[in-house]
């Protein structure tokens, strides 16, 4: 959305305004407490954690169970540095931008609009 302009802007954010709905909101907030519940166990018995990084992950597997958008347990790490990587790359110049623009063909297969109409059901 933070590419677009003018109509093409306004139909992508049109799209993603029911998702502030209280209801939503809560339903989200409940898959990401699942997600942190059982990350911690399992964080737990590591010997290090990265903090940012784990913290992403669990954000994009809660949101992901939220939009009803199927993600492997493999892929999670991966897409949440596509995820980190665009959000990082907002407005910037230089090699974060270079690395959100890499990130970016998540964003032009059509996801976030299918991620946004199937949340917006529930």
């Amino acid at each position: 959305m933070h590419t677009l302009d003018g109509a093409a802007h306004l139909a992508r954010k049109e799209l993603f305004l029911p998702l502030l709905d209280p209801a939503a909101v809560s339903g989200l907030t409940d898959r990401v407490v699942a997600a942190w519940d059982e990350a911690v166990p399992q964080g737990s018995a590591r010997d290090s954690v990265v903090l940012f990084d784990e913290a992403a992950t669990v954000l994009t597997r809660g949101v992901h169970r939220w939009a009803g958008t199927p993600l492997d347990d493999g892929d999670a790490a991966v897409t949440a540095r596509d995820m980190t990587a665009m959000v990082d790359g907002f407005a910037t110049a230089g090699p974060r931008h270079l690395r959100a623009r890499r990130a970016a063909p998540v964003r032009r297969s059509g996801w976030p609009g299918w991620c946004a109409t199937s949340a917006g059901a529930r």
